[in-house]
């Protein structure tokens, strides 16, 4: 566990909202029921959408497919920050988002090959909180990360039983950020004074930053088949370090004394670098008969490999010397789990429950309004619906529950102590179009004509 380091240009003491966006990652059991369709898992290679967990499942689909996707999801949070024994006003958070998806795969012939893409948004938390001057404003007025990831993906299918699968992801990174900027600790520090009040009307500014580029990550994954109607899947993703350009801007602090030092400075040139984890996902499901499968994974997140983020400038910005500067985090690793159920009924129709569990990759004493999590439970419902013998339909619906906690310490400064609770609710729409090879229309062979024997 590595402490923050505390930076006395408290500028970007909240970096952290740039990467905490990150943790809902896919493969959580959130995103695997809102990605992919409510079939698709690590182990289901029957599933169009599980192109996007393990590149292995492609090679089981009995012909060529696309499949999309879309999650309309709602955010609701909510932080009452405590000053001793002393409760403040709570603060409210309140989003609406769409992640969209799409995936098309197809097979060689009869190489065993089968060749795919998948394109998506993932889904990322972004903070947008309802009240701009409520207590939460000094870490996170709003923020979030915008990801677009295309996955071209190769896989083949060795016997009956055994599969591989490789994919490369490139990953468009959107980060930003908005938040109130105490000016007391860079004011003590750059004009030698003492004794600053903290988080004082007068010491208010204000902080903005937007970062754009690109990360790159590689993944493998394989299937393996014991016995009939068992099914076993693994997958792996690569970390990926993330250096990307951007701009970052501050606004002087409202005491007019203080401003004379310090001045709005917009679009100074910066850079962000931090490293995103690897992830390991094992999955298993289990026919236990013709109409019931029994399914269940695992995922392992490396989130302690962000141990720091860093954010460099050309120069001093706004009267700022030297606003870049290295966070040292406390990120823990993820474990996350689910299982469930599915149900064939008549028609070829089926519904799908399944409950979830994921850790929080946070210590509660580095908790922040830019950084809420903690453990938490969901649970899904769906349904798949025949469209026709091709093309069938998948309706579900996610609810997640962060286990509500009190921070009573805090590592940041502004102290982030306090009260802590969210709540997430997905509505997931899919459709999956089959497609068989075209057949070629050859001339009849006709009899041969006599004598043609002989030649």
């Amino acid at each position: 566990m590595k402490p923050i380091t505390t930076h006395a240009l408290s500028l970007l003491g909240v970096l952290a909202i740039v990467s905490s966006s990150s943790v809902a990652f896919a493969g959580s059991p959130l995103q695997q029921f809102t990605q992919g369709g409510p079939e698709a898992n690590t182990a289901n290679n029957q599933a169009t959408g599980s192109i996007f967990w393990n590149p292995a499942t492609i090679t089981g689909l009995s012909d060529n497919r696309v499949h999309a996707d879309v999650a309309l999801s709602w955010r609701f949070a909510s932080f009452q920050k405590t000053n001793g024994n002393q409760e403040l006003d709570k603060s409210n958070l309140f989003t609406l988002d769409y992640q969209p998806n799409l995936a098309f795969t197809r097979q060689l012939s009869d190489t065993g090959l089968s060749i795919g893409v998948g394109v998506g948004r993932n889904y990322l938390d972004r903070t947008h909180w309802l009240d701009e001057a409520g207590e939460q404003r000094w870490q996170s007025i709003y923020s979030g990360m915008r990801t677009w990831t295309i996955t071209p993906t190769l896989a083949y299918k060795f016997s009956d039983k055994f599969s591989l699968g490789i994919n490369s992801q490139v990953t468009r990174v959107h980060a930003y950020g908005y938040h109130a900027l105490d000016y007391g600790p860079i004011i003590e520090q750059q004009q030698g004074l003492s004794n600053v009040p903290r988080e004082a009307p007068g010491n208010e500014g204000r902080a903005h930053y937007i970062f754009k580029g690109n990360a790159g990550a590689i993944g493998a994954g394989v299937t393996f088949s014991p016995k009939e109607g068992t099914d076993l899947g693994f997958s792996f993703t690569s970390a990926s370090e993330v250096n990307i350009n951007g701009d970052l801007s501050t606004y002087a602090p409202r005491n007019e004394s203080f401003a004379e030092s310090f001045g709005d400075m917009e679009d100074a040139d910066a850079t962000l670098n931090m490293m995103l984890p690897r992830r390991f996902q094992l999955a298993a499901q289990h026919q236990i008969k013709p109409t019931t499968t029994l399914f269940a994974g695992v995922d392992f997140v490396q989130w302690s490999m962000l141990d720091e983020i860093t954010i460099t400038t050309s120069g001093a910005v706004g009267g700022i010397n030297e606003p870049g500067s290295v966070t040292t985090t406390e990120f823990k690793d993820v474990i996350a789990a689910r299982a469930g159920l599915q149900q064939h009924m008549g028609d070829r129709k089926s519904w799908i429950a399944q409950l979830g569990y994921e850790s929080s990759p946070v210590s509660q004493d580095h908790a922040s309004p830019a950084w809420i999590y903690g453990h938490s439970l969901s649970g899904s419902f769906g349904m798949t619906f025949p469209i026709d013998d091709l093309h069938k339909l998948g309706v579900s619906y996610t609810q997640r529950v962060m286990l509500p906690y009190q921070a009573d310490e805090s590592a940041y400064t502004p102290s982030t102590t306090g009260d802590y609770a969210k709540y997430d609710g997905f509505l997931s729409i899919s459709l999956d179009l089959g497609f068989l090879n075209r057949t070629q229309n050859l001339p009849e062979v006709q009899e041969a004509i006599m004598g043609a024997e002989k030649l």
